[in-house]
């Protein structure tokens, strides 16, 4: 069973974040997946119960389910998108494999122009944005590893 070609890349929402002063997120759980891509700035987030910093010009691939908080400091430009990653219109890709925590694209420009395509693209759209996406998970998917429960699945 190859997950990646069955699985259906769903774009829910993105906005963009720029700050001039000091903002901060409270603490939430996530309803879907996330990505964030830090173009400009310093940011700080609690990631259940986990700092990290941000590093500029990098995805950070955050899990639905997960408890996230975060703190962006004086001239920030963050990007977000929330998306749905199901298998077969029901499992969630990302309970059957461990992708990485972040990557650091090749093409930095490449990747905010991507984010910006997301977030003013129409909304009716939903076959580019979900395109779209699926590109910005391509370097997730390509490293990540089945886990222990999803490799007898994959036997079948």
């Amino acid at each position: 069973m190859d997950f990646y070609n069955n699985s259906q890349f769903t774009y829910l929402d993105g906005f963009q974040i720029n700050n001039d002063s000091l903002s901060q997120c409270k603490l939430r759980t996530l309803t879907s997946h996330q990505l964030y891509y830090l173009s400009e700035g310093e940011a700080q987030f609690i990631i259940n119960d986990q700092e990290i910093i941000l590093e500029k010009h990098c995805i950070y691939l955050i899990p639905a389910g997960s408890s996230i908080s975060y703190l962006c400091k004086v001239n920030v430009q963050l990007f977000t998108c929330s998306f749905d990653a199901k298998l077969y219109q029901s499992l969630d890709l990302f309970d059957l494999i461990q992708a990485p925590e972040y990557i650091s694209p090749k093409n930095h420009l490449l990747t905010e122009q991507l984010f910006k395509q997301l977030i003013n693209n129409n909304v009716d759209d939903t076959f580019e944005c979900s395109a779209i996406t699926q590109l910005l998970l391509c370097p997730f998917l390509k490293d990540a590893q089945l886990k222990e429960g999803a490799k007898a699945l994959n036997r079948l």
